[in-house]
């Protein structure tokens, strides 16, 4: 028998086909937050907390270098290949309705102005996320009945679409406490609160790789006010705010591009008032459906079977109700998270952004709209279905297929920019050929890299001058310092590290300082790459700047290496990571350290000497030398003061994350393992 998600599945692909054909073959697709270059690795230093105790990307790079080595190129594309027929599946799961009740609410959910902002940014793993969202509110609904061994199940789903995105804690807790207030009427409060906090509990277990290192270390400059302002979620120009939210827009990028499908389709408010009656007649015909009942007595065993199969009908009809109530309740609280500051219940949010632990990850409120879309899809179901019934159309052949043609066309009229690449506006890209000549000259050497123009986004010739961020990080093997401002109204982004700050400042002295060789030489930088875009004129004092040697030149980009300095402005010796570039040493009577790396987060420095040396890795809390805290130089590295003999170098957050890490995996395995034998086990009984 064909599984009633099959037919989902199918669109899901078509859509799939449909969005991504322009990507299939030779080049890497890259988005405005989506770069994912040829030299990703895989071990990265976010799972470790090196960038201000940030582990929570720890998943998604291990994930994506994976790919990397395994597809290349095509590794960029897959995941959003991948997105749609999970999508599909996973809110048809959700709907558990009709096949024109389940191919509407898939349509709506892969296809929607959400889905086409954050595909068009690149926030993959939101979407992917995005994707699990059903199944995982699927679980919650039924485990809160369920016997306690299926209880653990919502702190999985949990933990899985926190570590794909962090704003899940939030958008999806707002699922599992509605779930936890309407489960009241079901099992009772007692029985309730307890599903609630064993959950949180364990959520907060297998959440301590996130929670511990970023107790340790913290981030150079922290979420302000300033961020809060700047990621607030923009109204129509001629709707307003509100509208605009309940159409399902409201990104707070206002340029450069996309081109949005209200932008092309004029009439959209009237289709986007049609899919919200849609979704308004669902919900009511949700609420008042009542199912079979009888009265007849039981004396056959046709009967008896007659009855069951009604009871079975109730019970999945009631599930169908609560779940609908529970996906109501969210979308409210979500339509005014998604609001902001700016919505009813501003004050509170503004509130939780000041002193609620960790809410700040939730400072742009537009990706709250995740659960508007969530009711909206399975209602938007069952309201096609319902105005099928209304209208009187045939249940023939043609009538059920004249009825999913409604439901699955209104919103590809709605979101008609979605296909082709989104209508053209993304494409792949092949890196340019100097690009691997530059990376041939630089394998095997050490020191920084920096990269200029200093932004952190950019728009290249090879990707059709469409704005990308920084691609260098991910494009060569040495470590690469690049620009870490977001360049948005008065803004600064939150750096992880305080070597990019040094270099800002350094980089905004007049060209004609005569000490800039040096002081790029003492925060460790050691070649200087040139991106022939934006305002990379503004940079021609390379060229005329003593100490700096072009060493490459194409259409592309330069390439310049800095030469080592007569004598250093710092009062201690400058040490790199590799004993092969050590030291730019001022006191020639001293002899240079030698250094062994174990890790990117654990050295081993021996010398014969009593000395402060400059390490260049950027600092931050968590370094420790000899057991002791280091401290900070004027140029943002470690300033080590070494005894004699062998010295450990560590960065004690990075031992917490790494053990905190394997713990939550092999906890969450056990949880998986866990349930699965216990459906097992259900089903024998």
């Amino acid at each position: 028998m064909r599984h009633p998600d099959f037919p989902s599945f199918v669109l899901g692909v078509a859509l799939a086909i449909a969005v991504c054909y322009p990507f299939f073959g030779s080049g890497r697709l890259f988005l405005l937050d989506w770069v994912v270059g040829p030299r990703t690795p895989i071990l990265s230093p976010t799972i470790y907390g090196l960038n201000g105790g940030l582990t929570t990307g720890a998943l998604d790079d291990v994930v994506v270098g994976i790919l990397n080595s395994f597809f290349g190129a095509a590794s960029t594309w897959l995941p959003i290949v991948a997105f749609f027929p999970l999508a599909a599946v996973g809110i048809s799961r959700l709907t558990e309705h009709s096949r024109v009740a389940r191919l509407s609410a898939s349509a709506l959910y892969c296809v929607n102005p959400f889905v086409f902002n954050r595909l068009y940014v690149g926030h993959i793993p939101l979407l992917i996320g995005y994707a699990l969202v059903p199944f995982a509110t699927r679980s919650t609904v039924a485990s809160i009945t369920a016997r306690y061994g299926r209880w653990p199940i919502v702190a999985a789903w949990w933990t899985i679409l926190t570590a794909l995105s962090p704003q899940y804690l939030w958008i999806f807790g707002v699922v599992v406490s509605c779930s936890a207030i309407f489960g009241i009427r079901r099992v009772g409060i007692a029985r309730s609160a307890t599903w609630i906090s064993l959950n949180i509990a364990l959520l907060i277990i297998l959440n301590l790789y996130i929670i511990i290192p970023h107790l340790l270390t913290r981030l150079p400059i922290s979420a302000g006010q300033s961020n809060l302002n700047l990621f607030l979620t923009t109204p129509d120009q001629h709707l307003g705010l509100y509208f605009n939210v309940a159409a399902m827009y409201g990104f707070w990028r206002i340029g450069p591009g996309p081109v949005l499908p209200k932008q092309v389709v004029a009439a959209w408010p009237f289709l986007a008032i049609i899919i919200i009656g849609l979704v308004i007649l669902g919900g009511l015909s949700l609420i008042h459906r009542t199912g079979l009942t009888t009265r007849a007595t039981v004396s056959t065993e046709a009967d008896f079977d007659l009855h069951e199969q009604r009871n079975s009908y109730k019970k999945r009809n009631s599930n169908q109700v609560d779940t609908g109530l529970i996906l109501i309740c969210s979308a409210f609280i979500g339509f005014l998270l998604t609001l902001g500051t700016q919505g009813p219940t501003g004050y509170l949010f503004r509130l939780a952004y000041n002193r609620v632990p960790f809410f700040d990850i939730l400072r742009e409120p537009q990706k709250a709209a995740i659960l508007l879309v969530l009711a909206y899809s399975p209602l938007f179901g069952y309201g096609v279905e319902s105005a099928s019934t209304k209208l009187r159309v045939p249940r023939d052949i043609s009538g059920r297929f004249a009825t999913i043609l409604l439901g699955i066309c209104l919103p590809v009229i709605y979101v008609p920019t979605m296909f082709n690449g989104l209508d053209g506006q993304l494409s792949t890209s092949t890196i340019p050929a100097p690009y691997q000549q530059v990376e041939s000259y630089l394998q095997h050497r050490s020191g920084y890299l920096l990269d200029l123009p200093w932004h952190l986004y950019m728009s290249y010739p090879f990707t059709d001058n469409r704005v990308i961020a920084n691609i260098a990080p991910t494009l060569f093997s040495v470590a690469t310092v690049s620009g870490n401002n977001i360049q948005t109204g008065n803004t600064q982004s939150q750096s992880l590290s305080s070597l990019p700050n040094a270099v800002a400042r350094l980089i905004e002295i007049p060209k004609t300082h005569q000490h800039i060789s040096a002081r790029l030489w003492e925060l460790g930088i050691r070649f200087v790459l040139l991106d022939k875009t934006v305002d990379w004129k503004y940079y021609d004092w390379l060229d005329t700047t003593l100490g700096i040697t072009k060493v490459i030149e194409s259409p592309t980009c330069n390439l310049y290496e800095l030469m080592p300095p007569a004598s250093t402005p710092s009062n201690y010796l400058i040490m790199t990571q590799l004993p092969s570039d050590s030291v730019s040493n001022s006191r020639k009577d001293m002899r240079s350290p030698q250094v062994a790396r174990h890790s990117m987060f654990s050295y081993t420095i021996t010398t014969d000497h009593v000395q402060d040396v400059q390490f260049n890795l950027s600092y931050q809390p968590g370094w420790f030398l000899n057991g002791a805290p280091t401290t900070r130089t004027p140029a943002g590295a470690i300033l080590l003061r070494l005894h004699r003999g062998r010295n450990t170098l560590v960065f004690i957050p990075a031992k917490a994350a790494t053990i905190l890490e394997l713990t939550s995996l092999i906890i969450l395995a056990m949880i998986i393992l866990y349930l699965y034998y216990f459906k097992l086990h259900s089903i024998g009984d």
